[in-house]
């Protein structure tokens, strides 16, 4: 699944966008992008990033 999200940021220029990255740098790896849903996990912030974007819809 990982690495779909990868592809996936290589393939839609939106995604890419949205994640503030561009091709002219590298797009993180698998272990990168695992490491940044685990401390968001770990620190409960998935909900609160949620909420925010929440407010704007």
């Amino acid at each position: 699944m990982i690495r779909r999200w990868r592809d996936t940021l290589y393939e839609i220029e939106s995604m890419r966008r949205f994640a503030g990255l561009t091709l002219t740098k590298p797009i993180p790896d698998e272990t990168t992008i695992l490491n940044f849903r685990y401390l968001l996990e770990t620190h409960q912030l998935g909900r609160q990033i949620f909420e925010e974007i929440k407010q704007y819809l």
